[in-house]
């Protein structure tokens, strides 16, 4: 199933943070998401995706995302890859 969550968070040019999100601590297996920018004159460049396990057994996904250009506010896209 995809989504797509608009206004997400904002990230600057030239800069690089991890972006972490969860389907309520629940394990939807494998699943892909990237920002997408929501300003013009801005590439984000999602990867290093990973999963975690949290202590109390919720499972977390995350990547990296770097932006490159202008700063802009970006959403996150993304789904399962069944």
């Amino acid at each position: 199933m995809a989504f797509n969550v608009p206004n997400w968070g904002t990230i600057s040019g030239g800069q690089s943070f991890p972006v972490g999100y969860t389907f309520g601590g629940g394990n939807r297996g494998a699943q892909f998401a990237e920002g997408n920018p929501q300003n013009p004159g801005s590439l984000l460049i999602s990867d290093q995706e990973g999963i975690s396990m949290d202590n109390g057994g919720g499972t977390n996904y995350q990547f990296q995302l770097t932006c490159f250009g202008n700063s802009t506010v970006f959403g996150l896209d993304g789904g399962g890859l069944s």
